[in-house]
């Protein structure tokens, strides 16, 4: 986890703190009490699951960036592999492989980074209904590099929240004059 302590490296889940866990899609305006790393790990087993659940009987994937079974149970061996639970980890990760034969060493060398590798269960490429002329992920996610479509369609926030304005405003001493995050933000918005 980004902004908790891991589960393996928790003195005590139970207590240390975790991210908040949020069920509710309208903008919440105030902080939210961080649930613990527990609480956390709990719901992702719990969301997973159902998950899986979902897509008993279910069509197969009709595409590699479609999410599948296989890709489900990938989810839950990295959620029990990141809490130490070594056996529900090989039990998911065995079911994810399945119908994802192993490739020879002479094809893995050839098929790093290769969407169509009989290895990849999960993975991103732009479709025929997208465009291709771009299909670096930098040019998508970067709000400052120089493409057409940054230019023309930029992705920098342009609004921020109330409680925010105040804060990214280095003029009012709250944000340091060094830091480099109000500049994510259109000037306008601030």
């Amino acid at each position: 986890m980004t902004y908790a302590k891991g589960y393996l490296i928790s003195s005590d889940p139970n207590s240390e703190p975790g991210v908040p866990l949020i069920f509710r899609t309208e903008s919440l305006y105030t902080n939210q009490p961080r649930s613990s790393v527990q609480a956390i790990y709990d719901q992702a087993e719990l969301d997973i699951n159902a998950a899986i659940s979902y897509f008993e009987g279910a069509t197969p994937a009709a595409d590699k960036s479609n999410l599948s079974k296989n890709v489900a149970y990938g989810i839950k061996a990295r959620i029990a592999l990141n809490k130490g639970d070594w056996e529900t980890a090989a039990s998911a990760a065995a079911l994810a492989r399945e119908g994802y034969p192993l490739m020879d060493e002479n094809t893995y060398k050839l098929s790093l980074n290769n969407y169509v590798s009989s290895e990849v269960m999960w993975g991103a490429r732009v479709i025929s209904t997208e465009t291709n002329y771009y299909q670096s992920y930098f040019y998508f996610i970067g709000s400052n590099f120089n493409g057409t479509q940054n230019r023309t369609n930029s992705k920098m926030i342009n609004k921020v929240e109330p409680f925010l304005q105040k804060w990214l405003r280095t003029d009012l001493g709250q944000c340091p004059r060094t830091s480099f995050f109000p500049s994510l933000f259109s000037p306008t918005a601030i």
